[in-house]
């Protein structure tokens, strides 16, 4: 039944899009435009509905708080969990309890994540070369595809067609070795835009650390890493109010991993080289969207220890493209059709060979508002060589019966396939896994009041999810030899409550934003290998977490305090690692002029310099600092 489905899906989606592309030419459009029947605009009906827990992060591009990797802006600036191995090392994330290949990456509407991992390293994802970025936690598989299971992350660059020229640098140096620098330069007119970005920066990681109070203290030795990225996006108006944007994503990484405090030293190393492009085309009508997306991904990466006799190289490259179409049948009425497909090909030194796989994912959305209500409905059917049926619903409820609150609930089936290596790694590759899929469930209230000079909000999400199937790797045959299997059914339930208020004078503004997370991430089913007893919460998997932020701004001069707090987490060997409080503040002043403006920034991690370990036996850096300076030469004439 579901392959029928699916080929019925594909069959509309193909009718509609080559109607639209025989009637294009005769299509008059805007990036938003207000209509008597409905309001057209560039976003998508699978972005969540207003009031959802939703943050948008302060990318800050060039200013300040922009000299983070994405794992760094999010520890700072959201409550997903990292689980960081420390300075220059590894990052993956944890949503509402789910997994790092639970959470999708999204790079202007295009999927990031490692085919054969099926997660992404956030240390490796500069936020230079990223104009907004947005966390949307929750089930989406219906909306974004395969492994929206926790959440998802887009990363976007946008364009503002006009004359414009700008060049702009920045230095900043930091503690433990930090050095980075940057360039760009961005170019325009009215019927086109081009900018380019180059980023340096390098690290020592040399800081020092105790393994137990009692011990004297050791410097971290062997943990160097240097990053070299180069960003390239052009824009492009077409006749009949299209436009084509192409992006170029060039970054080599190379990094020293350090030895763990049972180890007395180490020689391993890691190498990655990765190529990204990408092309949009886009054409918006009087009352439809029509998108078209490809990319092209080249990635590889080279692992080496000779202490102990460890070679591992591996790359993928990914072909991957979307077209939807998205129109307003009627006012307050939309529909969207689209289709997902991508085909990867993957090599490692342990695959048996080269390894391929396709997928084709066809998806409707409908929404529907009226008065104070508004709902949503998409379905998504997944078609891949593992023939296994992935269909998908998920139905959004949102009712607005005052300016002041909104309610909202979520009901979806989510899904995620088997990665590579989970398939074809040997030993231990299991080629008869089943995806993870499951219900989640959500709801939310939000209170605000937005009046000058005194605004403020509140918001609570209660949330359930039951993931069956769920993946584990553990002992097989031998203990040496780890298998993945579909052993485990993890319940993820909870609670996130937000908190803001602001307050806006004429010589001065402060805000507070305060947050509290509560995730219960439990293992359903009892087991013998790995033990494992049934109820009992996640690794790496915190209850509780919080934070508060305070940031006051007074003309030129800005200050901005953070407190977090992540509680006690279980680990694989260490027993439990114990919570701790991270602060951090950071000074900037600013100056301007008609044709340019600079800034000049200090950024205090660890403020009370805390020791703690986010992973078992991976000792994390103390206090330290970031002194930094950015410029931008300025000459631009709106649209």
């Amino acid at each position: 039944m579901n392959f029928w489905m699916s080929k019925a899906y594909v069959y509309i989606i193909c009718l509609f899009q080559s109607s639209l592309a025989l009637a294009q030419d005769h299509l008059p459009v805007d990036s938003a435009l207000v209509l008597p029947e409905a309001i057209v605009t560039a976003t998508s009906i699978r972005d969540p509905l207003q009031g959802s827990h939703q943050e948008d992060l302060p990318t800050g591009r060039g200013f300040g708080s922009a000299w983070y990797s994405l794992a760094d802006l999010l520890t700072r600036h959201s409550n997903i969990y990292i689980k960081s191995y420390g300075g220059g090392g590894v990052a993956t994330t944890s949503i509402r309890g789910g997994s790092a290949s639970q959470t999708r990456v999204l790079w202007n509407g295009l999927p990031l994540e490692n085919p054969m991992l099926g997660q992404m390293d956030f240390s490796l994802l500069p936020v230079d070369i990223i104009d907004v970025i947005r966390v949307r936690p929750g089930g989406q598989s219906a909306g974004w595809g395969n492994g929206a299971i926790a959440g998802v992350i887009h990363l976007d660059n946008v364009v503002q067609f006009g004359q414009k020229k700008e060049v702009s640098a920045g230095l900043e140096q930091g503690s433990f070795g930090w050095w980075k620098g940057m360039a760009g330069i961005h170019l325009g007119h009215q019927n086109w835009q081009a900018a380019t970005r180059v980023i340096y920066q390098q690290a020592q990681n040399n800081f020092s650390y105790r393994i137990r109070p009692d011990q004297p203290s050791q410097e971290q030795a062997h943990a160097q890493t240097q990053q070299v990225a180069g960003f390239q996006q052009i824009h492009f108006k077409l006749k009949n109010h299209q436009t084509l944007s192409i992006y170029g994503w060039w970054q080599a990484n190379d990094r020293n991993i350090p030895p763990t405090t049972r180890q007395n030293n180490s020689m391993a190393e890691q190498a990655d080289r990765i190529l990204r492009t990408a092309i949009h085309w886009c054409n918006q009508s009087r009352n439809a969207i029509w998108n078209v997306r490809a990319g092209y991904f080249n990635e590889a990466m080279d692992y080496q220890d000779p202490a102990a006799g460890l070679v591992s190289a591996n790359s993928f490259q990914t072909v991957v493209q979307e077209s939807s179409l998205q129109w307003q049948n009627r006012p307050g009425q939309t529909i969207q059709l689209g289709l997902t497909g991508s085909w990867h090909h993957a090599q490692a030194t342990a695959y048996s060979g080269k390894q391929n796989q396709w997928r084709l994912s066809p998806f409707l959305g409908f929404l529907q508002e009226w008065k104070h209500w508004v709902t949503r409905l998409i379905v998504r059917e997944e078609i891949s060589g593992l023939a296994h049926s992935t269909f998908s619903p998920q139905l959004s409820v949102q009712y607005i019966p005052a300016s002041r609150i909104r309610f909202h609930g979520q009901v979806s089936r989510n899904y995620r396939l088997p990665t590579l290596n989970d398939l074809y790694w040997q030993p231990g590759g299991n080629p008869d896994l089943l995806p993870e899929s499951g219900w989640s469930y959500e709801t939310g209230v939000q209170l605000r009041e937005m009046p000058k000079p005194f605004s403020w909000s509140l918001s609570a999400v209660f949330y359930s999810r039951l993931i069956r199937n769920w993946i584990l790797w553990s002992p097989a045959s031998t203990p040496q030899i780890w298998s993945p299997q579909n052993i485990s059914k993890v319940w993820s339930r909870g609670v996130e409550f937000r908190g803001y208020c602001g307050y806006e004078a004429d010589l001065f503004q402060i805000t507070l934003r305060t947050g509290y997370d509560y995730v219960r991430s439990t293992n359903e089913i009892a087991l013998s290998i790995p033990l494992i007893a049934a109820g009992s919460q996640l690794v790496y998997v915190p209850v509780h977490q919080a934070f508060v932020g305070l940031a006051i701004t007074m003309q030129k001069f800005q200050m901005e305090y953070r407190q977090h707090y992540t509680g006690p987490v279980s680990s694989l060997a260490a027993g439990q690692l114990p919570g701790y409080d991270l602060g951090s503040i950071g000074l900037s002043y600013r100056s301007s002029r008609p044709r340019w403006r600079g800034e000049w920034y200090l950024r205090v991690d660890n403020l009370w310099n805390a020791d703690y370990r986010v992973v078992e036996y991976r000792p994390m850096p103390g206090i330290s600092y970031r002194l930094g300076f950015h410029f931008q030469i300025i000459n631009q004439k709106s649209n």
